[in-house]
């Protein structure tokens, strides 16, 4: 393993779950960019994959959130994960996906972006 992979291995380890969010979030829109890059270049194989990996992301991301809990918040996270995923796939066989990308990266980093001032508001992060 490379010093690099090394280190985020063991620095996952030791965030907190909020930081653990904000990194997938962070990693979803890499992807998404990605996705937008690769459509502009035409390379339709590289798009497949970057939207295909961001929105395994999300979709395992859900596995862990537990909708009976009765935690209303959860549940309005758990059906953006799952609408973002569908709009992944939605652009993943469509033919002009710049903008609508564009509008997903927004989104994503909207939610991000609120997850962060929540956390910080309440001192976790």
């Amino acid at each position: 393993m490379d010093p690099y992979a090394q280190y985020k291995s063991v620095a996952i380890k030791y965030v907190n779950k909020t930081q653990q969010v904000v990194l997938i979030f962070d990693e979803v829109i890499k992807k998404l960019y990605q996705a937008k890059k690769s459509a502009q270049e035409n390379d339709i194989g590289e798009k497949y994959k970057s939207l295909r990996k961001a929105a395994d992301i999300f979709d395992i991301v859900r596995t862990g959130i537990d909708v009976e809990d009765g935690n209303e918040t959860m549940r309005y996270f758990d059906r953006f994960l799952f609408s973002a995923s569908m709009e992944m796939e939605r652009l993943n066989i469509a033919d002009d996906i710049i903008e609508d990308t564009q509008k997903l990266i927004d989104a994503v980093r909207g939610v991000r972006d609120s997850i962060v001032t929540a956390a910080e508001a309440e001192g976790i992060i």
